[in-house]
């Protein structure tokens, strides 16, 4: 029908429009009777750039899908949507239709803005309820209910000359968007739409539309349909990146198996019973809209539950918790609050979560109704919370006295348009610095955003130290499981405190006060982990100094084992440590402060430490940790009794901090390194200036320091960042210039170590009337063979030449 109109479209020029997306409209604000181009502004024209002619739709209150309006189609009304001739992206456009009995309808999609100059694709709605769909010179048929809504999406991806059309949630067809109506050539591009009163011959046209979106396409994160994997495979090894156990095990009896019991789609689904305890890791995003759905069954006389977490890391801050109760009910938990919804038994229903973090909103939708929309930040026991989405956990939980079993399916995780993290990137990546003795200096560290949301950070100077060694560590193991019921320390309802405390003083690292208290479990036997978490600004003052010893308050022990662990960690995030650095074996006395010796002292950097101990409670009322009387810092009350870290202050009858302190001694080393400022907000696409500095003074000449300027920020893949920075003391003149050597240890005793930023021709040794001991261009020099006393060596470089004096001991 339209190709009959092309002669006349070529003649009609059409400016560029400046839309941006995305673009939604249910046609509530305009006035009913009046025209849809003349009212919408750029968005809307027709089809002979004429708003407000009978080319012009006209907004009815007939039918709507939505509230009260929608936009109706007939007579020569000719319609155009400007999509902005698009080249490149991926788009989502989708509308709802109505079309009465009796009558038919038509729409097509264009390349171009200016219409008639390409056809995308043509689609007639016949007055049957029969459709035919047109591209390539291929006529493809499909069925739409009458008097009634139903839904057109387009998924048009102009990177993969790609296309779907879905018609009343079916799918029609798939091809190249490049694609004509009328052949299998044209422009890769995405022009516009036209609604216009068209029909088979013989047929009247008439239709209405309603709630049109056009936006960029969600980006698919992940779709797990389980039909990939074996029978009984366990679901977490099989896809270990996007799936785990809360003890962090997979292929044991917390993982998900596969079966073909039942499916929502094909053959295959996981299943969640007994013991499972199941992790969906979403990658604790803090920006961006996200779809996350699944479906699930749910067998008569069974039940379910499952929660979202905050955090990736399992038990950190419960979202909110959701049981499917076995007579078909079900319950959610947010914000302290409870919200009831119904559920079908024996039959697939969706579980649908709508999460918009820019907005701190999330919609639940169970089964097609709207369970509750609230802030995601909340937690499921309180209205405070990380506004952070971390992960699902699939667990075979259920209301007491009832058996959780049930399946779940098709799992589709979505993010709206692009990804709106932060990114950070810095420039230079690396620092290798040079001075003479006292010399001192600044560079430039340049900070970006390449993301697409506001990048926050800070530094922290960490200084590597040589000789850094610790003794052997064995994999962490992970004790305990959780259940719905938290089981929760108490504290000791008779405490007697100690009457002698450790004298504290400026080198011993702790928050407590003097003992008052200690705190057990009911439930036994539970394995626990406390700690202390020491930040960056309280180790960077003793950095160069070593943790020599620990004390610690034990109160109760167990009538039999109560051998413990030292655990030392180094930096993690900002809810739980990072690698194991040592961990050392001890019994204690009890009831009173342990002083445990460490084997190897374990240096401090300047980064960030985790400092406790781990021991198992295998008797029921007794209360081994001790505490001091608050209140409480929140670094000083860190508890893990499973794989996750929590504040046992969680607990508000518990506001203590843990008898933990770390002796150090030693001397501090001279801190050359320094960053300014050492915190900063970046834009997207925007960048600052850090100011890093450099002072040799009180350093040694032909040395060689590293230290790192370690970046913390909210790039939820790239939380932590290390910057490299080396800066080498030389003692060289070459002939016209500096050149940058370092020469180190000086005075040597075996080996000599050059560094150098340029490449090394040769190095000789002189003695010091000029006579040349030896010659290599190696980095690395054996001097274990030369007589004691000062001799000369001479670097030459692609960039120049440089001479100074070592000490042979």
């Amino acid at each position: 029908m339209r190709k009959l109109l092309l002669f006349v479209s070529l003649f009609i020029w059409w400016g560029a429009s400046a839309q941006t997306l995305p673009y939604t409209d249910n046609f509530e604000s305009y006035t009913t009777g009046g025209y849809l181009a003349q009212q919408s502004g750029d968005w809307w024209t027709t089809w002979s750039n004429a708003p407000g002619t009978a080319e012009d739709g006209k907004i009815s209150e007939a039918f709507s899908h939505s509230t009260s309006k929608a936009v109706v189609i007939e007579g020569t009304n000719d319609q155009v949507l400007k999509l902005g001739n698009k080249t490149t992206g991926h788009y989502e456009l989708k509308w709802w239709m109505y079309v009465e009995t009796g009558k038919g309808g038509y729409f097509n999609i264009q390349h171009f803005e200016t219409p008639g100059v390409e056809w995308a694709y043509e689609t007639y709605l016949n007055t049957d309820g029969s459709g035919t769909f047109t591209v390539g010179d291929v006529d493809y048929t499909f069925t739409y209910p009458k008097d009634t809504w139903f839904e057109v999406v387009n998924d048009i991806d102009l990177d993969g000359d790609n296309a779907k059309i879905t018609i009343n949630g079916t799918l029609v067809h798939e091809w190249p968007f490049s694609y004509q109506g009328g052949s299998t050539t044209g422009t890769l591009q995405l022009g516009s739409v036209n609604f216009y009163a068209g029909a088979p011959t013989g047929e009247t046209p008439k239709y209405f539309f309603d709630d049109l979106s056009y936006t960029a396409a969600p980006t698919t994160l992940l779709w797990e349909n389980m039909d990939a994997y074996a029978v009984d495979a366990y679901l977490a090894v099989s896809n270990p990146t996007w799936f785990t156990t809360w003890s962090g095990a997979p292929g044991t009896a917390e993982d998900s198996k596969i079966k073909d019991t039942y499916s929502h789609s094909t053959s295959k689904s996981a299943i969640i019973e007994g013991s499972t305890d199941l992790l969906l890791k979403l990658g604790n995003k803090v920006s961006g809209k996200y779809d996350l759905s699944w479906w699930a069954y749910v067998e008569t006389g069974m039940a379910g539950y499952y929660n979202i977490q905050h955090f990736e890391a399992p038990g950190t801050e419960f979202a909110f918790e959701v049981y499917f109760n076995a007579d078909g009910s079900g319950l959610m938990t947010a914000g302290d609050v409870d919200y009831n919804f119904t559920y079908p038994k024996a039959t697939w229903f969706e579980v649908k979560h709508e999460i918009d973090l820019d907005a701190d909103n999330i919609k639940l939708t169970i089964n097609g109704t709207l369970v509750h929309e609230w802030p995601f930040s909340y937690q499921a026991s309180s209205t405070t919370g990380t506004k952070q989405l971390g992960g699902v956990d699939f667990f075979a939980g259920a209301a007491t006295g009832e058996t959780p079993k049930y399946y779940f399916d098709d799992v589709l995780y979505t993010q709206a348009g692009a990804s709106t993290d932060p990114i950070i990137s810095v420039d230079p990546v690396s620092f290798n610095l040079h001075t003479n003795a006292g010399g001192s200096g600044t560079e430039i560290l340049t900070v970006s955003n390449i993301g697409a949301s506001d990048l926050t950070f800070n530094t922290n100077i960490i200084y590597v130290l040589d000789g850094k060694k610790y003794a052997a560590v064995m994999p962490e193991q992970n004790f305990g499981t959780k259940s719905i019921s938290k089981v929760e320390a108490v504290a000791d309802p008779t405490p007697s405190a100690t009457t002698w405390n450790p004298v504290t003083d400026d080198v011993v690292l702790h928050y407590d006060g003097d003992n008052a208290s200690a705190v057990g479990w009911n439930s036994v036997p539970v394995t626990a982990t406390v700690a202390a978490r020491f930040l960056n600004q309280h180790t960077l003052p003793h950095a160069g100094m070593v943790i020599s010893s620990i004390d610690l308050m034990v109160n109760d022990l167990n009538a039999g084992n109560n051998e413990m662990s030292i655990v030392i960690y180094g930096m993690g995030s900002s809810y739980e440590p990072g690698e194991l650095l040592y961990t050392q074996t001890f019994t204690p006395f009890g009831n009173s402060w342990e002083h445990i010796v460490l084997t190897t002292p374990v240096n401090v950097t300047g980064e960030e430490l985790w400092i406790g101990y781990t021991f198992t409670q295998s008797d029921a009322g007794i209360y081994i940790p001790g505490t001091d009387a608050g209140p409480n810092d929140p670094n000083g009350d860190w508890i893990k009794t499973g794989i996750a870290w929590s504040h046992l202050s969680n607990n508000t009858a518990l506001p203590y901090n843990w008898n933990i302190r770390a002796n150090l001694t030693g001397t501090p080393i001279p801190h050359w390194l320094t960053v300014s400022p050492t915190s900063g907000t970046v834009a997207p696409d925007g960048s600052t200036e850090l100011n890093v500095n450099y002072d040799a003074t009180d350093l040694e000449i032909g040395n060689v320091y590293e230290g790192i300027i370690r970046f913390l920020s909210n790039d939820p893949e790239t939380p932590q960042l290390d910057v490299p920075v080396t800066l080498g003391l030389y003692d060289g003149i070459d002939e016209g210039s500096k050149v940058a050597v370092a020469v180190y240890p000086n005075p040597a005793n075996d080996v000599l170590n050059i560094r150098t930023a340029n490449r090394i021709v040769e190095v000789r040794i002189l003695n010091l009337i000029g006579q040349v001991i030896s010659s290599s261009n190696a980095s690395t020099l054996n001097v274990s063979e030369l007589p004691t006393g000062t001799y000369l060596i001479q670097v030459t470089t692609d960039n120049g030449i440089a001479n100074m004096k070592f000490n042979k001991n």
